[in-house]
């Protein structure tokens, strides 16, 4: 039996959390797109930010990336990039 704030598999609902921003490529090796997708579905409150690429560590890729700035500046300012926005770096 779930109890309050819980789902049948246990984990607390998402309603109620600030803006989540979800940074993931879309080739990702690790952590398929469609899961991303999938995890976005169960929180309401997140925003989806994609780097059009290949890889795992988008904080990590060498020269500019327009992905990094954009996660910068939500840390920075707390604005989320609009939903579902993909940036090619």
């Amino acid at each position: 039996m779930a109890g309050a704030g819980r789902s049948r598999r246990g984990a607390r609902t998402c309603a109620a959390l600030p803006p989540i921003l979800f940074v993931n490529a879309t080739h990702d090796p690790e952590t398929p797109y469609v899961r991303a997708h999938g995890l976005l579905a169960q929180m309401p409150s997140a925003v989806l930010l994609a780097r059009d690429g290949d890889g795992h560590t988008t904080t990590l890729i060498g020269g500019p990336s327009r992905t990094r700035g954009a996660m910068v500046n939500c840390l920075l300012t707390g604005v989320t990039p609009s939903p579902h926005t993909v940036l090619r770096d």
